[in-house]
């Protein structure tokens, strides 16, 4: 498995100088050398990004190279930490806002059943 944790350290500031952000084509290198290194799973990297929505091609190029691609231990069902930030509501903390995580990881997981 390829796992980018670069924790907005020095692999940031490259991406950012070479690709603009975490975008598709950034990712299309890096899918590129997982299969050239016959693997098939990607570990997203966590903490300022998310994956699925700061580019909407980067989970359409992930299904079109035929990468998995994983998530962290803090990120469920397909959903980054920012995610949350942006669509979750009150603490990520089931015994007290049981609600509103369900909701979000569930849209999260339905978006991506439609690759």
């Amino acid at each position: 498995m390829g796992f980018l944790n670069d924790e907005s350290a020095s692999l940031t500031g490259w991406v950012k100088e070479k690709y603009g952000d975490f975008n598709h084509q950034f990712y299309e290198k890096v899918f590129e050398l997982i299969l050239r290194l016959k693997a098939i799973t990607c570990g997203r990297r966590c903490g300022t990004n998310a994956f699925n929505e700061d580019d909407p091609w980067n989970p359409k190029l992930a299904d079109e190279f035929g990468i998995v691609m994983g998530t962290s231990h803090h990120e469920p069902m397909l959903r980054a930490q920012q995610e949350w930030k942006r669509h979750g509501k009150g603490s990520w903390d089931y015994s007290k806002n049981a609600g509103r995580p369900t909701r979000v990881l569930g849209s999260g997981h339905r978006a991506q059943q439609k690759l």
